[in-house]
């Protein structure tokens, strides 16, 4: 059992809080390299028992899409993470967050993509975080296709098969199929969304070896490479920062639920790497005095779509390799 409940690890932001928090708890450490030896454990029994606990509770509505919040320098920053694949997204989740985001009255400000995917013609700003680190974007995207090219006319045969037999059952078993159809719907719904919770916190922070503002205070201190995620939610934070306030004491940010905690450290703590905010400066400067230059580089259309091309193809191409191996 875990000493401190994820929770508790969470609500705090600094490595010195978190060991104020455990010596509250009896427990004593000879060294940093103990204390994090024993975080490590201790994080992930957390992270188990939050999952096991989540998963026998009743799903509450009131969970969801709850904005991580900070005050700095008197302005009001609310960040809200979501997966940025709308396909794993319950509709319940879109339709809360699109409500809660009318009713904001602060400047709205988008991760790259999610803007795309999710709020395409709101008011608001794309942050162009993927331009600036668009190597590994552009990886990613090709990876992802690479998956798609080679699985889904697997997956496509299934389909195929399953509508072939549901249409013959509905004839011969009409009354009976909508019956199972109308409750099997209801419960895979509810476990959906309940899962999405779960994926959404798995995401966010269960993923990880320690808490999010445990890593980035040490990197930070010890001057240690960020990694190309923490590198981006560094250049979102300080691009939301630097944006001029208009007058307005709030600022909203939508971004991917792995950036949200990274970007509330970022906002409280600050950005050590200069070339992050030089750059986080140079291009707010741009969508702000300069937004048609600024949005050339929101736009990735043509790349996305080439990469998603390479990818497929490859895939493809490697199902029909393996396929032809095993008839030759």
């Amino acid at each position: 059992m875990s000493i401190l409940s994820y929770e508790c690890i969470v609500s705090v932001d600094s490595l010195d809080s978190l060991v104020e928090l455990y010596e509250k708890r009896g427990q004593t450490f000879q060294s940093e390299k103990d204390f994090l030896k024993f975080l490590k454990h201790d994080w992930r029994e957390s992270v188990t028992e939050f999952i096991q606990r989540k998963k026998a509770e009743e799903y509450e509505k009131k969970d969801m899409n709850q904005p991580l919040e900070v005050t700095v320098d008197e302005i009001s920053y609310k960040i809200y993470g979501i997966i940025p694949d709308k396909k794993f997204v319950p509709k319940e989740y879109v339709d809360d967050l699109i409500k809660r985001l009318r009713k904001e009255e602060g400047k709205l400000f988008f991760e790259q993509g999610i803007y795309s995917e999710y709020f395409k013609g709101w008011r608001g700003l794309e942050i162009n975080d993927h331009y600036i680190f668009s190597p590994f974007y552009h990886v990613m995207n090709a990876a992802v296709s690479f998956k798609n090219g080679f699985f889904s006319p697997l997956v496509d045969t299934g389909v195929l098969v399953y509508f072939m037999t549901y249409y013959l059952a509905q004839i011969w078993y009409k009354d009976a199929i909508e019956e199972f159809i109308c409750k099997g719907r209801k419960v895979i719904n509810d476990r959906k969304v309940k899962n999405y919770f779960l994926l959404h916190m798995m995401t966010s922070e269960g993923f990880r070896h320690l808490p999010s503002y445990v890593e980035l205070e040490i990197k930070q201190r010890d001057k240690l490479s960020l990694n190309p995620v923490q590198k981006r939610s560094a250049y979102m934070a300080e691009f939301v920062r630097q944006y001029p306030s208009e007058g307005k004491r709030n600022k909203v940010l939508v971004a991917g639920a792995a950036h949200a905690s990274e970007i509330k450290y970022f906002l409280i703590h600050g950005v050590n790497d200069t070339k992050i905010c030089k750059k986080a400066e140079k291009n707010f400067e741009l969508s702000y005095y300069a937004p048609p230059i600024y949005e050339r580089s929101i736009d990735l259309t043509f790349k996305k779509e080439l990469c998603h091309i390479l990818g497929n193809v490859i895939g493809i191409g490697a199902l029909v390799y393996g396929i032809g191996q095993l008839f030759s």
